[in-house]
């Protein structure tokens, strides 16, 4: 995973999963992959409280982590154990 980097990260809004609303993350990383990530499980910490309620702009990437307005983060690591947690992913597929 060291050397997989974020290519573009893309905030959906406001939506709805099985856990009921949400925000969503799209992240494509530069080896094909995209992933949709919902936040629910980040909506407790005090900086993701604005991230969830999308008051906190379009996310930025440095290729490592994602970054808000605020200064939330999240890691690359930390959107992988979000995924393996299974609860919160949408779906995962390769870019064609």
């Amino acid at each position: 995973m060291d050397n997989v980097k974020i290519e573009d990260v893309y905030q959906d809004g406001a939506c709805c999963n099985e856990l009921g609303m949400g925000m969503a993350l799209s992240v494509d990383l530069d080896n094909g992959s995209c992933y949709t990530i919902f936040l629910d499980s980040k909506a407790k910490e005090p900086l993701f409280y604005d991230v969830v309620r999308n008051k906190c702009g379009k996310p930025k990437t440095d290729g490592k982590c994602v970054c808000w307005s605020n200064g939330a983060t999240l890691s690359l690591q930390e959107m992988f154990d979000i995924l393996q947690a299974g609860k919160e992913a949408s779906f995962s597929a390769s870019r064609v």
